[in-house]
């Protein structure tokens, strides 16, 4: 297998299909751009921007690797799966989309109450007009109180208002995570565990959790990540190597919703190898 000329990958990143800024055919121009070698399209419980990607890259040099990232019930909150290389017409993950979307549409009823009764002039009307499509995620939300003058900043809304733990704040009804690895295992897929490094709890704590997850059908676990230190994606490459396990590693690039977050671009730029994505093709044999 050839390396790229330019050996550097991205395999967590959103679109406007779920709650990126970008639409599939812009991240992909981003991407190349950037001189990235690969990206994966990983949208929240959505597959919507997987073709339009793969068809923007079709006369480029850059590979896009169909992706989605789910939520999970587990006491690890927020917990949420990567599933990379997956068939993303697969029933095995279509058949739990309408699920999700539901749940996820429920919890943003709530957040926007809560948010009425904090004194916002907000709506879902008003929020899903910031939405380029079905899949309306808190960033939309955040987005509507600044474009209408509420709040100043996106960062703001999460960090006072709809973040874990802040007084708008829902969660939503989620897969269990043997059933979230197993749809996409049975869609051909790699699940891996999303930036383990942000579980609110020490980091002996996490490693254990990673440890009872690897007892089901966990592939691999985000090594690299845009929020890290250099020290906590060492411990974490470190633990893949000690387990046999898939180190991945993405950006969690979301365009103005994070824009501290910048594609191709984890920790303090840092980047993350082509040989993750190399050693991904082995364990599937591509």
């Amino acid at each position: 297998m050839q390396i790229p000329s330019c050996p550097y990958i991205d395999l967590h990143t959103h679109t406007t299909a779920s709650d990126g800024s970008f639409s599939p055919d812009q991240l992909v121009n981003l991407a190349v751009e950037k001189g990235l070698s690969a990206i994966a399209i990983t949208d929240h419980d959505c597959l919507m921007g997987i073709e339009p990607a793969l068809c923007a890259a079709q006369d480029k040099k850059l590979e896009v690797v169909p992706g989605i990232e789910i939520s999970i019930d587990h006491p690890a909150k927020p917990m949420h799966i990567l599933g990379l290389y997956i068939d993303y017409l697969s029933p095995a993950l279509t058949g739990l989309l309408d699920f999700l979307v539901n749940s996820r549409y429920q919890r943003n009823q709530r957040i926007v109450e809560k948010l009425q009764k904090l004194g916002f002039d907000i709506s879902m009307a008003d929020v899903a007009s910031y939405s380029t499509n079905e899949v309306i995620g808190r960033p939309h939300i955040a987005t509507c109180l600044v474009k209408t003058g509420q709040v100043e900043s996106q960062k703001a809304v999460f960090n006072d208002l709809i973040g874990y733990g802040c007084p708008a704040y829902s969660d939503r009804e989620k897969l269990s995570s043997a059933l979230g690895f197993k749809a996409i295992s049975q869609a051909g897929g790699i699940p891996i565990i999303a930036h383990p490094g942000q579980w609110k709890m020490p980091f002996r704590q996490q490693i254990k959790v990673l440890d009872s997850l690897i007892e089901e059908e966990v592939m691999g676990l985000e090594a690299y990540y845009s929020q890290y230190s250099k020290e906590r994606e060492d411990k974490f490459l470190l633990y893949c190597r000690k387990n046999r396990i898939l180190a991945s590693g993405g950006s969690d690039f979301h365009g103005i919703a994070k824009p501290d977050v910048h594609l191709g671009v984890v920790g303090h730029n840092r980047r993350v190898p082509y040989q993750v994505l190399k050693d991904i093709k082995t364990k599937l044999s591509i």
